[in-house]
């Protein structure tokens, strides 16, 4: 099934159209649970066409997890027989001859299970779940809010059952219609479930119904004196305190009032964060210790000393230092971030032996392309290229190379083997991988949006609607997105692969002052982009280009042809450099 955004009304009226469908991958019924179905591949047009063998893996899945997964051999016809799990709702396939996966470019073959020729409850649910991304599967929001409107659609109660999730959904929707939707949702329900009231009350103020906000305030503060909204309120007035010494007497009493949970809570976590940066802006280092010593896990220990460290980078060291003692390294998915941050400040400062220890240990534990392009440095620097290379050689292999790591690859080549071909070299070492080009040219859309002004950091007006005649990217990030700054490289470089095509950066749902973090991130980090500053409405939620362009989370991007007509979306990002630099050449190349 081709993954496009679609409404519910069709979905419904397509229930059965889903197993009929001439897909790569079919079922030859409405598969239904405990009865046996045939299923039938025809890879032709992928990159799987003429392997042999072929293979089709089926995920079963309940409600809210995965059942069973079979691998089941094709027939020389492409059919296999399988009998669906009396508790299944949803079944997912994927083509595999050993080598290539064809897994629908990360989406699945998707098919919901029936019941006398009606898509069972939770079915749609289930699919608007995998949608989410659960199950490894790639995240279509709008496409996992579609399913789920069917399932309420189809079956009302489930509307009561999820009704938190489909408000969330909602409200991070980035088509206005379904905002306006929330708001009669949220103007006609009564309830008086504290916890509801209170996201409630935060959904109508963010949607600007101010004054239903505020008499949802009201209510919570007089029935709940000690509930989660006036916890929310207080917590709230000790970080916005003029000064620390403000700040630490409402904590305090804040503390005194409202203990922390005996399990803990992520928002006392980000209350002692923010005292223990006040602290240490305040001077105070001892009290930032004291704050950190009440996070519970190392990982918030960790991630607060890193803060630390960039918020005071004449102290850096010393906080990373701090940072790596805490460090858990008899787990592998632990906060490595201080490890991360102290071995370039090591080799900066020339103390190579220090520099090369940190990033063994790191390799030995996370394994991480990162890690392993700070080991080739180190050892590099320590004078031992072809342990580099060997390095790099085998994390290329795995498929997690980078343009930062063929950068460094290329000359350590180069080096140990001067004369011959890196580039024979490189492409041999790269994994085989599905062509998806078919998938990308499958998911080409055209949709026009009149095109909008926006300024950039230095001033200057764009007119993105006069950039007409060339192919424009659009990325949508913000300072405090990890998965954006984590995509800039190989942004950059698939800007050097193409100087006529114009990429422009768009910095949205930015906190405090936005201007100025953004200046500082383009100083601090200096990759050659064109920053634009997203406006905050002054009518209504969201921002100007956020809403214009229908962006539904960061890192997201927007891709314009020639005659301004927005052609491909794509989010997120999944620290796959090369995918992103394919995927972005494909579809530059689709449109040109």
């Amino acid at each position: 099934m081709k993954i496009i955004a679609i409404t519910a009304a069709y979905l419904a009226c397509m229930q059965y159209a889903y197993a009929q469908s001439n897909h790569t991958l079919s079922i030859s019924d409405t598969p239904a649970a405990g009865h046996g179905i045939t299923i039938t591949a025809d890879p032709r047009g992928t990159a799987l066409a003429g392997s042999t063998p072929l293979y089709v893996i089926i995920d079963a899945e309940g409600k809210s997890k995965q059942l069973a997964a079979d691998t089941l051999l094709l027939s020389a016809t492409g059919q296999a027989k399988y009998t669906v799990p009396a508790d299944a709702v949803v079944l997912t396939g994927r083509l595999y001859d050993g080598h290539i996966t064809d897994d629908n470019n990360g989406k699945a073959y998707i098919f919901p299970v029936y019941r006398e020729k009606k898509v069972l409850p939770y079915a749609w649910y289930r699919m608007s779940q995998l949608a989410q991304g659960m199950g490894g599967w790639k995240k279509d929001q709008q496409l996992a809010l579609a399913y789920l409107k069917t399932e309420i659609a189809i079956y009302p109660a489930a509307e009561a059952e999820f009704r938190q999730q489909y408000y969330n959904m909602l409200i991070n929707s980035p088509e206005p219609a379904d905002k306006a939707l929330l708001i009669q949702k949220l103007l006609t329900y009564h309830t008086t479930n504290e916890m509801e009231l209170t996201l409630h009350q935060q959904y109508l103020a963010f949607l600007g119904q101010q004054q239903a906000a505020d008499s949802v305030a009201h209510l919570l503060e007089k029935q709940f004196p000690e509930g989660k909204y006036v916890q929310r309120k207080q917590m709230a007035a000790v970080t916005q305190a003029p000064d620390f010494a403000a700040q630490q007497q409402l904590f305090k009493a804040f503390i005194q009032r409202f203990p922390e949970p005996a399990g803990g809570d992520y928002e006392y976590t980000g209350l002692y964060k923010a005292m223990a940066q006040s602290a240490v802006a305040a001077g105070n280092n001892q009290a930032a210790g004291y704050y950190i010593s009440l996070l519970h896990r190392q990982e918030d220990q960790v991630a607060t000393y890193v803060q630390l460290a960039q918020q005071q980078p004449e102290q850096s060291l010393s906080w990373l230092s701090q940072g790596i003692a805490v460090t858990d390294t008899t787990r592998v998915h632990t906060n490595w971030n201080a490890y991360m941050n102290a071995i370039p400040l090591y080799l900066s400062r020339q103390d190579v032996t220090t520099a090369h220890a940190l990033a063994g240990t790191l390799y030995r534990h996370a394994g991480s392309r990162e890690a392993a392009l700070l080991l080739a440095q180190t050892s590099s620097a320590s004078g031992q290229d072809a342990t580099a290379l060997r390095v790099l050689e085998t994390t290329v292999k795995a498929g997690h190379s980078s343009p930062q790591i063929k950068k460094m690859l290329q000359a350590l080549y180069e080096r140990q083997y001067p004369g011959k071909d890196f580039t024979a070299w490189w492409n041999a070492l790269q994994p085989a991988t599905a062509d998806h080009s078919g998938d990308i040219r499958a998911g080409m859309i055209t949709e026009t949006i009149a095109g909008i002004r926006l300024k950039d950091i230095s001033g200057k007006e764009v007119d993105i609607a006069a950039l007409k005649g060339k192919i424009v990217v659009l990325d949508f990030w913000a300072t405090w997105c990890k998965p954006c700054i984590q995509s800039f490289p190989a942004m950059q470089e698939v800007m050097q692969q193409h100087p006529e095509v114009v990429f422009l950066f768009i910095a949205t749902f930015e906190t405090g002052e936005a201007l100025g973090k953004v200046k500082q991130f383009a100083a601090e980090k200096k990759f050659p982009f064109r920053y634009l500053m997203d406006e905050k409405l002054s009518n209504g939620p969201g921002y100007k280009a956020f809403n214009q362009y229908k962006v539904a989370s960061v890192p997201y991007k927007v891709i314009l042809d020639k005659t301004g007509k927005v052609r491909f979306r794509t989010n997120g990002f999944d620290g796959n450099e090369e995918a992103l630099v394919r995927e972005l050449n494909t579809m530059i190349q689709l449109i040109q």
